[in-house]
């Protein structure tokens, strides 16, 4: 059985970083690797989301076919196993999420292993994941700008919003995440 780890970075966010490290079996399908990624980062997957080589306007376009969608994807992403496209260690994919937000991944292939688990693991995370809607990028710069000064005029609704209690504090350092979280469980996953 042969393994990938991965290392998956948002673009566009550093002071500091937002990046998880992670092991997966290398013939995982990308829907389950999208709930994996949504697992490490802490994202509610009530969005739409897709991997392509480059992001947006590159191709194949991997995702969950949708009928009400006004452009079909090349390839259905709970039938396309992350072998069919990654080969080698640097290989790297693009995975969006929240196509208002535009979370934008970049996910690089670090290691290729020999190991026989099957589980999809956590192996580091750095960096506290933005709170979703905030705007992206861009909306996620004012938000730690707002949260970290409580004089600030937009402070209460901002930490009402992320329901913040009284004596808490938002550190954008702080993975809230275990090296060794299991990571994509759902149901079948029981069964």
């Amino acid at each position: 059985m042969t393994r990938f780890q991965f290392k998956i970075k948002i673009k566009d966010i550093s002071k500091p970083p937002v990046w998880r490290r992670i092991s997966v079996p290398h013939d995982i399908s990308f829907k389950k690797f999208s709930d994996v990624i949504l697992d490490a980062f802490g994202w509610s997957g009530y969005h739409l989301w897709m991997f392509s080589p480059k992001g947006y306007g590159s191709r194949p376009v991997i995702a969950i076919p949708n009928p009400d969608d006004w452009e079909r994807p090349d390839r259905n992403a709970a039938k396309t196993k992350l072998s069919e496209m990654f080969h080698n260690e640097g290989d790297k994919i693009t995975y969006i999420y929240d196509f208002g937000d535009d979370w934008i991944h970049e996910i690089v292939l670090e290691k290729i292993s020999d190991d026989s688990d099957r589980k999809c693991i956590l192996l580091e995370a750095k960096g506290a994941t933005p709170p979703e809607d905030c705007g992206g990028p861009w909306g996620y710069e004012h938000f730690k700008e707002v949260i970290a000064d409580p004089s600030h005029e937009e402070f209460n609704d901002m930490a009402e919003w992320i329901g913040m209690e009284d004596d808490e504090y938002w550190d954008p350092k702080f993975a809230d995440i275990e090296p060794g979280t299991e990571l994509g469980r759902t149901p079948e996953d029981f069964n």
